[in-house]
């Protein structure tokens, strides 16, 4: 039986354990720090920790994945898999439109409906989510999340840890810099600066994002 250990029981951690369960795991546990109040509505269990040291001699669990939304915290979190030597899952939902000419890579999680085009990369622990569309030739770098609904056209890039909010767009050809935040809505249409914020259409600095 396939066992799968995930990283994180609140909202995005369940949606990952559902990909999982319609991809075929046979059982599926959570590691979560805050496991009293996330008992996941009694489907999944909850193991009362955050750290995969736990499970190291526990060798019934075949692989593991980090489900949570926040881009800083997932990389760190996967960056511990794989320090431990932990295999990392890649999820793929079924509905999912991924090119077999696309790269996925290492902990990345692809939702429901979303569209992965020819000649795109996505890199390490990466979130394509509900109904997003990464058009052809695309670069995701490590550990982005684009947000459900949201459009990136050709030839797009994003640098490290970007985030792209809900329903928003990127004109093709643009480049969005590390830890930079692209509001719901927004229409990104030149290049975002690194840990710049924007905004609506077309998407203007807000500001830089706190560190």
């Amino acid at each position: 039986m396939r066992r799968l250990v995930i990283l994180g029981a609140g909202g995005h951690g369940r949606v990952v354990a559902d990909i999982a369960e319609q991809l075929g795991w046979g059982e599926i546990v959570f590691l979560d720090p805050n496991w009293e109040s996330l008992q996941c509505s009694g489907i999944w269990p909850v193991i009362e920790s955050d750290r995969a040291e736990v499970l190291l001699n526990q060798p019934d669990y075949s692989e593991f994945v980090v489900g949570v939304g926040d881009n800083s915290q997932r990389a760190f979190l996967q960056n511990r898999l794989e320090d431990l030597g932990l295999p990392v899952a890649t999820l793929v939902h079924p509905n999912a439109v991924v090119s077999r000419h696309a790269n996925i890579a290492q902990g990345s999680v692809i939702s429901a409906g979303a569209v992965v085009n020819v000649g795109s990369k996505i890199e390490r622990g990466c979130i394509v989510n509900t109904n997003a569309c990464v058009d052809h030739d695309c670069t995701i770098g490590p550990f982005c999340h684009v947000a459900p609904g949201a459009q990136l056209a050709a030839d797009v890039t994003l640098r490290e840890r970007v985030f792209v909010g809900l329903g928003a767009s990127v004109r093709n050809g643009t480049t969005i810099l590390s830890d930079a935040v692209v509001g719901a809505g927004a229409a990104v249409v030149t290049t975002v600066e690194q840990k710049q914020v924007v905004v609506g259409t077309p998407a203007r600095p807000l500001s830089r994002v706190a560190r």
